[in-house]
């Protein structure tokens, strides 16, 4: 909303429940258009629901055209990781890794969430490591509309 971009974005985000995740959410299975970053000018990062979540034919190590690096303004992010709890096929990952359901920044070391690396063309832009909720992080939001 902030940034006036058109359409509906949803984050790419797993809570507690399986159902949560963007798999069963964005209903974009069939969607063959491209996910772009709001630069200037906009910046492919896949072509479709199966090169967001599959393995280039070309490249099978890569799962996105370019890698997502900069925020919903365009402006180019630092190396940096987004809360997701997500696989790469845009199902839940674990039932636990999700910040007590995405509400909670509590410093207790026994709640962490799944998380993944910004400005990487591989699987690991969706799950690369796991963190302590109150360490932060960014979202993933793309338009599905």
């Amino acid at each position: 909303v902030a940034a006036k971009l058109p359409g509906t974005y949803k984050a790419w985000l797993t809570g507690a429940d399986a159902a949560s995740a963007p798999a069963q959410r964005f209903g974009s299975e069939g969607f063959s258009g491209w996910y772009l970053l709001p630069t200037k000018p906009p910046t492919p990062v896949a072509r479709g629901w199966a090169d967001l979540t599959g393995p280039n034919e070309d490249m099978p190590l890569n799962y996105l055209q370019g890698g997502i690096y900069a925020d919903e303004k365009g402006n180019k992010l630092n190396d940096s990781v987004a809360w997701t709890n997500t696989r790469k096929d845009g199902t839940r990952l674990h039932p636990e890794l999700h910040c007590l359901n995405w509400t909670s920044s509590d410093g207790d070391i026994s709640i962490w969430a799944g998380r993944g690396k910004l400005g990487v063309i591989d699987e690991s832009w969706t799950f690369f490591t796991t963190g302590f909720c109150s360490l932060g992080a960014r979202l993933y939001c793309f338009q599905i509309d």
